[in-house]
């Protein structure tokens, strides 16, 4: 089911939780091809971890909104951090979705621990 949380008074994020709630968290940063929706891609994944897949502003269901710049996206997403109470997490990251699994990373740094990067492969 896909929640969401609001930051900048109004504007909302959307994300999907699921998987083992008491596992630990990683946070899902998809691509441009993908969705939030895919929880299938994580069978595996979920048995032992809490997958959060979160839609960045202006995909699926989060509002449109248009960056100050890049590193503002790290600090909407510690506002879900906070929403959610996690205090620890890594990051999985694909495709177009890896620069803004960085910019989580830096903006939270004391939670973050692991980054994983997964690149587009190209065209084929």
């Amino acid at each position: 089911m896909i929640k969401h949380c609001f930051y900048n008074g109004k504007e909302t994020l959307a994300y999907n939780d699921f998987g083992n709630k008491n596992g630990f968290s990683i946070l899902i940063q998809h691509g441009t091809m993908a969705s939030i929706k895919d929880i299938g891609c994580f069978d595996e994944l979920q048995k032992a971890a809490r997958v959060i897949c979160i839609a960045r502003p202006g995909y699926g269901e989060s509002s449109p909104y248009v960056l100050k710049n890049i590193l503002e996206y790290g600090t909407i997403v510690s506002k879900l951090i906070e929403t959610l109470s996690i205090e620890q997490f890594d990051i999985l990251s694909s495709s177009s979705g890896t620069l803004y699994g960085y910019t989580i990373a830096k903006e939270c740094q004391n939670k973050a621990g692991n980054i994983c990067l997964q690149r587009n492969p190209g065209v084929v």
